[in-house]
């Protein structure tokens, strides 16, 4: 089975060229995770792998690339890729832009599950500029993006790496591994190569890992609107304890990533891909681990941690990192809502399906806040990154600490018309502290008109390059 939409030269999307027929996705409970493998992209190999069909690249086996090989001197080693390898190529783009590869679904994905992977990206005179490759997990129904469980891959050209999958954010229901690539912003773009995909470990559902209840109440379809301050106090103290266990889970893999991200021996210039087992963590360290996290008590995410639940959207009931906070609810916004389109948010940012918008249509309500959970940040730089729209003159949409230090604001219209009346991309430094952060829209004019919010993730740089998870 090709790539779905092989055909196409990726280094561009041509909107004119009709895509080929989505394959249809297949769950077997019975079926191992090896069936997920994939040594190359060609028809006789049927690999349970195709492009998601909405990003701005699109992978394609190397001979359907044309300039693929051009691409070879770049990655500085003898070995090159097979010629039915996957090829990711791209000209500069945004350092978020790029294409995902997602597998069928699994009945679920748990702490258990490892891939290894023979993966090349083009070289550069800046490490930084350089693409970069990720597998991430995400359940069925959940946001397309943005990707939130993900870990980075370590490429080494030409040389096979694992790394733990990371759990599902729901690790009893059904999900897709996706391996994404991305960050062509180098002058001249990037390549990726990728070929000798093995999942290993099991997909065994069990009801171990997570407690039920955090599960059940978010899927209470009943529930229409976010929870307001007062409403969530009593069902934070609840799930504080099922949050911990989600983090005892990270806390084994971040502590782990020294150790299990390794290079699989070569003998003979093949590397034993069937025979080698990756190594896994040790049991006594794990055990300590699990115990050290249990005895703890509850305490301050770590800012990995911080990065992957913030990142959630809040109009899922299944967020609980922000929640809406006063009188006033902010509305959740779909794809094709009813909106003025001079003044109001018409559709949501990117691939989202739905986000956030502040309302101020009447001249009775004049603000909205939305409030995070807790966090630390330190001393080092880390920027919030987050979508807005804008559309109105007078409306404004400021971030702050618990203490009401505000550290962005935005009180009126850009004077590029082109960054107006849609959605932008903006990172702001956070201070240095242990506080919540407070979204708070208003309005101190007499004009009507719409705010829109969606919050993305933490990252190193201003530019929303360098993510933390």
């Amino acid at each position: 089975m090709m790539i779905a939409r092989s055909e196409q030269h990726n280094v561009a999307r041509d909107s004119s060229l009709s895509s080929s027929p989505r394959l249809e996705m297949m769950m077997d409970e019975s079926q191992p995770s090896a069936g997920l493998n994939c040594a190359l992209f060609v028809e006789s190999n049927k690999c349970r792998w195709r492009n998601s069909g909405d990003d701005e690249l699109d992978w394609a086996p190397v001979n359907r690339v044309s300039t693929s090989e051009q691409w070879f001197p770049y990655l500085e080693v003898q070995t090159y890729p097979d010629q039915y390898a996957g090829a990711l190529v791209s000209g500069p783009r945004q350092g978020w832009e790029g294409g995902r590869l997602e597998s069928d679904l699994v009945p679920c994905i748990g702490s258990s599950l490892k891939l290894t992977a023979t993966v090349w990206r083009s070289k550069n005179s800046d490490q930084g500029n350089e693409p970069k490759l990720q597998v991430c997990t995400r359940n069925q129904g959940e946001e397309r993006m943005p990707l939130i469980n993900c870990a980075d891959f370590e490429i080494r050209n030409g040389i096979p790496m694992s790394v733990d999958v990371p759990v599902a954010n729901d690790p009893q229901l059904p999900a897709q591994v996706i391996i994404n690539g991305y960050n062509f912003i180098g002058p001249s773009g990037g390549a990726i190569f990728l070929q000798d995909i093995i999942i290993e470990g099991t997909t065994s559902c069990s009801t171990e890992q997570v407690d039920e209840t955090i599960h059940n109440f978010a899927r209470d379809e009943n529930t229409q609107s976010l929870l307001d301050e007062q409403s969530t106090e009593a069902v934070l103290g609840k799930l504080k304890n099922n949050y911990q266990s989600l983090v005892s889970l990270e806390n084994r893999k971040l502590s782990a990533s020294s150790s299990h991200v390794r290079p699989i021996p070569l003998v003979n210039g093949m590397s034993e891909l069937q025979d080698t087992k990756p190594t896994l963590v040790p049991p006594s360290m794990a055990s300590e681990l699990a115990r050290s996290s249990a005895n703890a008590g509850p305490s301050i995410p770590t800012l990995f941690e911080t990065c992957i639940a913030l990142s959630c959207n809040p109009s899922d009931l299944n967020c609980k990192f922000w929640r809406s906070s006063g009188p006033n609810l902010w509305e959740i916004g779909s794809t094709n809502r009813a909106a003025n389109p001079l003044t109001g948010v018409p559709y949501g940012p990117g691939t989202a399906q739905k986000y956030l918008v502040a309302s101020f249509l009447n001249n009775v309500v004049n603000n909205y806040i939305l409030v995070s959970d807790i966090l630390q940040v330190p001393s080092t730089d880390t920027f919030f990154c987050f979508y807005e729209y804008f559309a109105t003159e007078g409306l404004t949409l400021s971030i702050c600490t618990s203490e009401m230090d505000c550290f962005y604001s935005k009180n009126n219209l850009t004077i590029a018309l082109k960054e107006n009346r849609k959605w932008n991309i903006r990172c702001t430094r956070l201070p240095e502290g242990v506080y919540r952060i407070r979204v708070i829209a208003e309005n101190r004019g007499k004009n009507k008109g719409e705010v829109g919010f969606l919050p993305i993730r933490l990252s190193r740089d201003p530019d929303g390059l360098d993510f933390i998870c």
